[in-house]
């Protein structure tokens, strides 16, 4: 059985004792313990696409709760979490909080008989001066329970055939059921225009895009200068080559070019696209940006977490939610953007730019774009698997990477650069 065990300092703490004892059972263990990470912070910057991608998992071990505060944003984390790995076809185990009864509580309310509390599981053991941690000598007996609980709680999880999980947050949610469209009903086309003009604010900044360098693709946009756009059919076709297995299932809105607003989501979209790949990231000119919609990933967020808005947005353009699942085919391999994508090809401009300008309230800056222009590069880099890993690494660990200076030094450090001036420059 493949286990993907995900964590904090404590489950780096157990990790090489968790190894072993997985080993043991026949498990392969994949295990990764962030310091300092909490339930919100792995839903965010922790690129689980990409886990789930390479490590295929059986079972999920959630090893989180100490780092967090018992706040709706840690709920919604949560279910996010818990429904994007049950997605994949895993199982899911939670091992809570560590200090926090109050956060087991409502794990265990939330996901019943799928929770080990992690204050029981530490009954007995000395803490560290800091009273959340645990003296070296006392982690492998802390694995040894929580490997034990694992088992226990295993045993009791079901295998469902179907589950309906609809929805995602920053591309994690799956969907698992298939929807058909209603017999006797064609599919309309877009119903107003291209995309809405770009606003000030996006022509006077630098937008990023990541990819995977299959084809010669980074030699071509040197060649070019440009971001080309390519229908899915060509750039993401089925490979002999199995490192990019990946390749067919990410499917964007033909003919459009997708821009992020911070390289944390570029990175995250070239991780998903295939192994042992060499990547580039592009700084776009967002001067030479041309129609705009809103990244369906951003949509299905607002689907999940401000149904509202977007239902009364369908119901001036004579649409429904109801419209937008029914008419959509999910994947079982797929990201579960098939919902977003039917919405923004079926509303007018003016709606797309009410959808970007609500995003853009809760998150300025960070919100993500589509284009069908080809819109000139400002700058490229192509980076080695490798150094790759580490450029996630660096992201993740930075809270600057929102600033285009900070990122780009960053990108700069591990990557080479083929094109483009200093980041100094491009600032």
């Amino acid at each position: 059985m493949n286990v993907l065990w995900i964590g904090d300092s404590i489950t780096e703490g157990m990790t090489p004792t968790l190894k072993t004892l997985l080993g043991k059972l026949g498990w392969a263990g994949a295990i990764f313990g962030k310091v300092g990470w909490s339930t919100v912070r792995w839903l965010r910057y922790g690129n689980l696409n990409a886990l789930f991608n390479r490590y295929h998992p059986d079972l999920v071990v959630l090893a989180l709760g100490t780092n967090d505060e018992n706040t709706a944003e840690f709920r919604e984390a949560a279910f996010a979490l818990d429904e994007g790995a049950r997605a994949v076809g895993a199982k899911v185990v939670w091992i809570g909080s560590f200090i926090d009864q109050d956060i087991n509580n409502n794990l265990r309310l939330w996901f019943s008989g799928r929770v080990a509390d992690g204050v029981v599981l530490a009954e007995g053991l000395p803490r560290s001066a800091d009273r959340v941690h645990f003296p070296v000598a006392d982690y492998p007996e802390l694995a040894q329970r929580c490997v034990d609980a694992v088992r226990r709680l295993t045993d009791r999880i079901p295998w469902w055939s179907k589950l309906l999980m609809v929805g995602a947050f920053g591309g994690l949610l799956y969907a698992m059921v298939k929807f058909e469209p209603e017999k006797g009903k064609s599919k309309p086309s877009a119903k107003h225009g291209l995309g809405f003009v770009p606003t000030e604010d996006m022509r006077n900044r630098i937008w990023w895009h990541g990819g995977v360098d299959v084809e010669g693709r980074a030699e071509s946009i040197r060649g070019s200068g440009k971001l080309m756009c390519k229908t899915p059919k060509d750039r993401y076709r089925k490979s002999r080559d199995p490192r990019r297995e990946n390749l067919c299932f990410l499917k964007p809105i033909a003919g459009r070019v997708y821009l992020s607003g911070t390289v944390d989501k570029a990175i995250e979209h070239a991780s998903g696209l295939g192994e042992d790949l060499d990547v580039y990231l592009v700084a776009v000119d967002g001067r030479t940006v041309g129609d705009v919609w809103p990244d369906e990933d951003d949509v299905m967020w607002l689907l999940n977490y401000n149904p509202a808005f977007i239902d009364a947005l369908l119901e001036n353009e004579g649409l429904s939610r109801k419209d937008a699942y029914r008419k959509s085919t999910f994947s079982r391999s797929g990201f579960g953007t098939a919902p977003a994508k039917w919405i923004l090809s079926h509303i007018s401009d003016s709606a797309r730019r009410d959808i970007f300008d609500h995003l853009n309230d809760h998150r300025p800056g960070q919100v993500s774009i589509s284009t069908s222009a080809e819109p000139e590069v400002a700058a490229l880099w192509k980076i080695h698997p490798d150094d790759f890993e580490k450029l996630e690494e660096a992201v993740a660990d930075s809270d600057d990477t929102y600033d285009f200076l900070m990122a780009c030094d960053l990108v700069s450090e591990f990557g080479t650069r083929l094109m483009g001036p200093p980041c100094k420059d491009l600032a």
